[in-house]
């Protein structure tokens, strides 16, 4: 498992360098060239930007040992700097929208073959960072939304490069605007999403692919099981969840309490993704509000 973080961890590395990079070139690029359509995809580069460096710091957080005054640990700060990142988009989104406006109305003669150029130069770092981290995404969730964010800008890059192609040969200027404002809008939807998941994790939701009756429902059909309540369900990170419940049983051995508890969390592992639980056990014949320790009732 180390090693596999050591080598995702490179790799993301490898890849904020080569994007970091192609944005500047991008970025200047617009300037150069005088395209929104151009400026629009160096921030959805900035995006890709961001969730590389996302991954890339909670792999390093991972590896660090809670401490006295963190007990989770440093998983959190992926979601902080998500919810910024998101800020972020929706700024860049809105400048645009605002620079797309005045576009429209008054369009600007822009250098088509230049922004075919450096946009094709993008398209080919976006699919070269898309193969390398590849084989990292079958193991690491984090790693996957990252090159998810690379694939949504390779198909912006297109966008911009068939942009160019039609300017240089029609002159068509209000293209590119409007090219502009649909990645603007891509923009905004993924910004919208990464805003929407960091303020569920922060207010401890219940993960969206997870329903709580269908948790229920999972351990109830466990033999020694009598029924359950205060399920509570959320996330440290996006890919670390937490349960917490109380599990009704029988009056019963220790060991026999032990084994049901080892099921449950087998259960919730394989069929939920859930490693970190808390199960309280209750004895069915204790008096109300008397709880069982470790499945033994207080004679």
């Amino acid at each position: 498992m180390h090693h596999h973080r050591v080598i995702s961890s490179k790799k993301l590395l490898f890849s904020i360098i080569v994007i970091s990079i192609i944005f500047l070139v991008e970025l200047i690029g617009s300037i150069l060239t005088n395209s929104l359509a151009l400026l629009g995809d160096a921030g959805h580069m900035l995006t890709d930007l961001f969730a590389l460096f996302i991954s890339f710091l909670a792999i390093r957080l991972a590896g660090r040992p809670p401490t006295k005054m963190r007990t989770f640990g440093f998983y959190r700060f992926e979601i902080l700097a998500a919810l910024f990142n998101g800020l972020l988009l929706l700024l860049i989104a809105i400048y645009i929208f605002y620079r797309s406006y005045f576009r429209l109305l008054n369009p600007e003669p822009v250098v088509g073959l230049g922004l075919t150029m450096v946009a094709t130069i993008g398209l080919v770092a976006n699919i070269f960072v898309l193969f390398l981290l590849k084989s990292e995404t079958k193991d690491s969730i984090n790693v996957r939304a990252a090159a998810f964010h690379v694939l949504s800008d390779t198909i912006s890059s297109v966008a911009v490069l068939v942009t160019g192609l039609l300017i240089t040969f029609t002159g068509l200027l209000i293209l590119d605007p409007i090219i502009g404002i649909t990645i603007g809008i891509i923009i905004i939807y993924g910004a919208f999403r990464i805003i929407i998941e960091a303020t569920e994790v922060l207010l401890e939701a219940t993960p969206g692919d997870i329903d709580p009756a269908r948790v229920s429902e999972k351990i109830t059909t466990i033999d020694g099981v009598n029924g359950i309540h205060h399920l509570h369900i959320w996330s440290i990170t996006s890919d670390i969840r937490m349960l917490s419940a109380h599990i009704e049983i029988s009056d019963q051995m220790v060991s026999k309490a032990n084994e049901i508890t080892a099921e449950i969390n087998r259960r919730l592992k394989e069929d939920f993704d859930i490693e970190h639980t808390t199960i309280q056990i209750e004895c069915e014949r204790c008096q109300e509000d008397i709880f069982c320790q470790e499945g033994e009732c207080p004679n």
